[in-house]
């Protein structure tokens, strides 16, 4: 009868442990869903913060230019210096 006890025992033990693992997965899923509402609305956020990269395309070209003219003015004024 002993061996019963035990048995009976184990398998409360293992039934218990079953159950919170139940519990615990259930808030770990509720947990991940609000991970992922937030990330979401993170994201809908970062159009109103930031520019898009179509949008940028022209203002780099123009700043390209005008640093390209600037490095060309300095080239041109050492060569003229070392020409003379």
């Amino acid at each position: 009868m002993p061996k019963d006890k035990t048995v009976k025992e184990r398998i409360a033990v293992v039934e218990n442990e079953v159950k919170n693992l139940g519990q615990a997965v259930e808030t770990g899923f509720e947990r991940v869903g609000k991970d992922i509402k937030t990330l979401s609305d993170k994201f809908d956020s970062l159009d109103k913060k930031y520019v898009t990269k179509a949008e940028f395309a022209p203002i780099q070209k123009f700043v390209y230019s005008i640093v390209g003219a600037v490095g060309l003015a300095v080239i041109g004024a050492l060569l003229s210096l070392v020409i003379k």
